[in-house]
């Protein structure tokens, strides 16, 4: 009697000792380690994420019939580049634009990272002290804002589309005083081009500067000039007859800011 009734309390242990390590097995398996399963509110608990991650996109666009480069975050369009610059359109511009931004928030910009600062003397956008865009005076003139302003103009809709506020401006008042600021509100004016020596109209462009001098603008005239090491090249000039004569009169301050595509 006494050695079967050690047997079935062998039996009854070998049960518990295998049903303890099926469940020892199951919580390493789950887990992924060998400690027991925590709890159901503690293995619920949201993670943070390191950083959301923001469909950045450059594309070109038609404004007035004039060629631009968007650069668009989730869709909004932060900053509009309309001429070129160092051989880029104004298109393969936003699409650098486009790259800095997206490779600086991949790397966890956040946005008060995004301020207006100084790049080579000139007010920018700059994230984490690396630049994003330059706020050169040909777009401050197009945009009829001084450059400083323009600079803020874009950081905050940078910030914005990243869901925050920008940080403070990094320009000092000696840089603001030496960076450019309009004198008077500019105009843009959509004006025929004049081919020189043909007399022929040979499309639209569009001038941009004072509006005192825009007004005066009738026309602009297109030149043929070489230009060593890189050969014939186009030059447009505004002036203030609707034929050129033998004699260009010039208007100052003005500048042609782009071509009007009138079929687009």
């Amino acid at each position: 009697m006494i050695g079967k009734h050690w047997r079935s309390q062998d039996k009854v242990l070998l049960a518990a000792v295998v049903i303890a390590g099926a469940l020892f097995a199951l919580s390493a398996i789950y887990s992924g380690t060998y400690l027991p399963l925590p709890a159901r509110a503690v293995a619920e608990e949201p993670q943070a994420l390191a950083y959301r991650a923001h469909d950045i996109v450059a594309r070109a666009a038609v404004i007035k019939g004039l060629q631009v480069g968007e650069v668009m975050v989730d869709d909004t369009v932060v900053l509009r580049l309309r001429i070129g610059a160092g051989g880029y359109d104004a298109t393969e511009r936003a699409i650098l634009v486009a790259e800095r931004l997206q490779g600086l928030v991949l790397a966890g910009l956040e946005p008060e990272d995004i301020s207006a600062g100084v790049w080579q003397g000139e007010p920018a956008v700059l994230g984490a002290g690396e630049l994003i865009v330059t706020a050169d005076s040909a777009h401050a003139k197009a945009n009829n804002v001084g450059q400083v302003k323009l600079a803020e103009d874009w950081a905050r809709n940078i910030a914005r589309s990243l869901g925050g506020k920008p940080g403070p401006t990094q320009i000092t008042s000696e840089q603001a005083a030496a960076a450019w600021e309009p004198a008077e509100v500019y105009d843009d004016k959509d004006v025929p081009i004049f081919s020189i020596g043909r007399g022929a109209r040979v499309g639209m462009a569009r001038v941009s500067g004072p509006r005192s001098q825009v007004r005066t603008v009738k026309g602009v005239a297109q030149l043929e000039a070489n230009i060593s090491k890189f050969g014939n090249a186009e030059v447009y000039v505004p002036i203030t007859t609707e034929t050129p004569g033998k004699t260009l009169d010039r208007v100052s301050e003005c500048a042609v800011v782009g071509l009007v595509d009138l079929g687009l």
